[in-house]
C-alpha cells in the first residue's frame, strides 16, 4: 500500500465478534473454539463444540462522506457486513440453544452497547437455521446458523497535493487579449 494512502476500521471485526460470542456462549463453547472461517489455518479445534463465523459481502451504505483535514483528503463510508456464524455442537439441542440465544441476545440494547467500544453496530440477527450434515467420519454434526447484520465506519485517508478553493477571473477574452491584425 502507498505511504500515501492509510486505511481504518474498527480495532478487529472478528476479535470483536470472538468477544461478543465467548460472552453470549461461554457456557457452551470456549473462546479458543470461536473462529474466522474461509482462513486457512482455521480449521475446527478437535472439540466438536465450536463457533465459525463468516463474512459473507461487505457492501457500503449512502453517499461517503468526503472532507479535508491538514491537507489530507479523509473518505469515509458505511460497511454493512452479512456474518454468517455456525454453531456446531455434539449435541443437537445444545447447536440449537447457541444459535437461539445468540439470535436473541443480538435484538437487545446489551449487544448493540458490547459492541460499541470495538467501532462495530448491530443492526439485527435473522432467524436460525439447522443445517446438520455428515462430518468426516460419516456422522451427523449438529450445526445451526443465523446471519448477524454489523456496521463499521470504512475510514481512508489520503495525503497527496488536494485544493478545495478555486479563484475564478471571469473576462471577456475578445476585450482582455484583444486579437492582433
Amino acid at each position: 500500500m502507498s505511504e500515501h494512502v492509510k486505511t481504518t476500521e474498527p480495532a478487529n471485526l472478528f476479535k470483536a465478534l470472538k468477544a461478543f460470542e465467548g460472552f453470549v456462549l461461554g457456557q457452551w463453547v470456549k473462546p479458543k473454539h470461536i473462529i474466522k472461517g474461509d482462513q486457512l489455518g482455521s480449521l475446527p479445534p478437535t472439540s466438536n463444540n465450536f463457533v465459525v463465523n463468516t463474512a459473507l459481502s461487505h457492501q457500503a451504505h449512502g453517499t461517503p462522506i468526503k472532507k479535508t483535514v491538514n491537507g489530507e483528503l479523509h473518505i469515509s463510508e458505511l460497511v454493512e457486513v452479512l456474518m454468517q456464524v455456525d454453531m456446531y455442537s455434539e449435541n443437537a439441542e445444545d447447536a440449537r440453544q447457541m444459535a437461539q440465544t445468540l439470535k436473541s441476545f443480538c435484538f437487545s440494547g446489551a449487544a448493540i452497547e458490547f459492541l460499541k467500544p470495538y467501532g462495530v453496530g448491530l443492526l439485527y440477527a435473522d432467524d436460525v437455521r439447522n443445517l446438520t450434515a455428515p462430518n468426516s467420519e460419516g456422522k451427523p454434526l449438529p450445526r445451526w446458523m443465523s446471519t448477524l447484520r454489523l456496521t463499521y465506519w470504512h475510514d481512508v485517508h489520503i495525503n497527496m497535493d488536494t485544493f478545495n478553493t478555486v479563484d475564478v477571473d471571469l473576462a471577456n477574452v475578445d476585450v482582455k487579449f484583444k486579437p492582433t491584425e
